[in-house]
């Protein structure tokens, strides 16, 4: 019975041995460098501005916000949908200022009531560690916003790499079937020293090539 077991496992690896050679003999591969493809692919600029512009939008937004930070949080809340509003009326601008002037007292009086130090009564100690427990919960908020801001970016950044990535794959596909390729591998085509067809500039073609 153990003879029998092992005469099956020679014959099982001596027809590997005859069938990998033989598929490997007909198989045609292909290598493309997926940087290259994605730096070169037409829609990666677009992809970048796009970023940019999010990113630039958000980091203005940010910069307007420190102006009101002391302010209560329904009252930055009001600005933030005012200066990230696309377009503002006689009414909001009026409001904008009208809160910015009151972080700007808001900033004073607290100057004031911090240089009386020891000085301070008992009503105006209450109502300094109120305005200093406000502004350090705000500038709390405000860095977590931030934090959320950026993964938001970084999010949007993934997400469109990987629909570039989706159309070079659609572009490999149809490269590898012109020029009949089995196997496409992702690496740097300089790595390859022999053997296989490097797809990358002809996937780039048409991929840049505009739709008929």
């Amino acid at each position: 019975m153990i003879r029998m077991m092992r005469h099956a496992l020679l014959i099982a690896v001596a027809l590997m041995a005859i069938s990998i050679p033989s598929f490997a003999q007909s198989a045609v591969f292909g290598v493309i460098d997926m940087e290259k493809a994605i730096n070169g692919y037409s829609k990666r600029e677009t992809m970048e501005a796009e970023l940019k512009a999010k990113n630039d939008q958000v980091t203005a937004n940010f910069d307007s916000l420190q102006k009101v930070l002391v302010l209560t949080p329904e009252e930055i809340d009001e600005y933030a949908k005012i200066v990230t509003s696309a377009t503002k009326d006689d009414a909001q601008k009026k409001r904008s200022t009208e809160l910015e002037a009151k972080a700007t007292q808001f900033v004073a009086d607290f100057n004031v009531l911090a240089a009386k130090g020891q000085a301070m009564t008992a009503d105006e100690k209450t109502k300094f560690d109120t305005m200093r427990a406000q502004a350090a919960n705000n500038e709390n908020t405000f860095k977590q916003m931030m934090t959320d801001a950026n993964q938001s970016i970084l999010r949007m950044r993934d997400e469109k790499r990987l629909a570039l990535i989706a159309d070079i794959k659609v572009a490999v596909a149809s490269v590898a079937k012109e020029q009949k390729i089995n196997l496409v591998f992702s690496m740097n085509p300089q790595n390859v020293v022999y053997g296989a067809i490097d797809i990358t500039d002809p996937v780039l073609k048409r991929l840049n090539t505009p739709a008929k």
